[in-house]
């Protein structure tokens, strides 16, 4: 029987959605682990810091959104936010073109 393909838009399997932060931790976290300290327990650590940091991150987020569901369901913010966004992408653009 032929398998059907992913469902567009979603991740294919839950391990996906943490290749960043792996990505991360391989990459940037090693340069943070101080001589003669052990590798394991040291990588544990800032990986746990790393995590509860997303997580508050996440946390302050949602509790905004709560906060701010009223406002943010109205075509006028939804305008605002494109404004505001689309500001600071031209904004990025105009710096990156003038850039030496």
């Amino acid at each position: 029987m032929a398998s059907s393909p992913p469902p567009q838009g979603r991740w294919e399997s839950p391990s996906r959605a943490c290749e960043g932060r792996r990505a991360l931790q391989v990459a940037v976290l090693p340069q943070f682990i101080p001589d003669g300290a052990s590798h394991f327990a040291m990588g544990l650590l800032l990986t746990t810091v790393h995590i509860l940091i997303g997580l508050m991150w996440s946390a302050v987020l949602i509790a905004f959104a709560r906060v701010l569901h009223g406002w943010l369901r109205k075509p006028q913010a939804r305008r605002v936010l494109d404004r505001i966004t689309g500001t600071v992408i031209a904004a990025f653009g105009v710096r990156l073109a003038l850039a030496d």
